[in-house]
């Protein structure tokens, strides 16, 4: 007989950022039935991106390269790699990559702004003996 799976559970421990593998380690299931029981519910599965952010962020993994130290030789390898793997690339991914990492430093850009924005008024304030007032939402 088939073993009933609490799908608002499921629901429940993915939106708490457990991943589809440690919800089905814990059911003594798969991962890929735990995938499709959160796509039936409408709930969006997060792209491997999104999935090893979540897994830094909660210290489920460590970085892979974070605080390596690599010899110039290996420096150099891995520059050589990247610059072959640029060359080979089509005009039309190229373009895309180069659109994207724009809009990232755009993005990037904003929120440093952002950032030292509040850092300027709060130190205003400290400067004037008044606290920074609370954003209001």
């Amino acid at each position: 007989m088939a073993k009933t799976i609490d799908e608002g559970f499921v629901i429940k421990q993915y939106r708490e950022n457990k991943s589809t593998y440690e919800i089905a380690k814990d059911l003594g299931t798969y991962p890929n039935k735990i995938r499709r029981i959160l796509i039936k519910n409408g709930e969006e599965v997060r792209d491997k991106s999104k999935a090893q952010k979540v897994a830094l962020e909660t210290g489920r993994h460590k970085h892979p390269t974070k605080g390596k130290i690599r010899t110039d030789e290996e420096k150099i390898k891995i520059s050589d790699g990247m610059a072959l793997h640029w060359e080979n690339m089509d005009d039309e991914e190229k373009e895309r990559r180069s659109s994207q990492a724009k809009k990232q430093w755009e993005e990037m850009t904003s929120r440093i702004e952002d950032r030292n924005r509040s850092r300027w008024t709060g130190t205003l304030f400290s400067y004037m003996g008044r606290s920074k007032p609370k954003p209001s939402h």
